[in-house]
């Protein structure tokens, strides 16, 4: 894992509350994938 000092976090600087038509289509592909996988 990644790993930092308790006070060298980046905080919240650039986050940003998704769009509610946020798309990321890497998402479902990923998904589709893993399902792919299961069966």
């Amino acid at each position: 894992g990644i790993k930092r000092p308790e006070d060298g976090g980046r905080g919240l600087d650039g986050v940003v509350i998704k769009d509610t038509q946020y798309l990321n289509p890497f998402i479902e592909l990923m998904r589709a994938d893993l399902f792919k996988e299961e069966t």
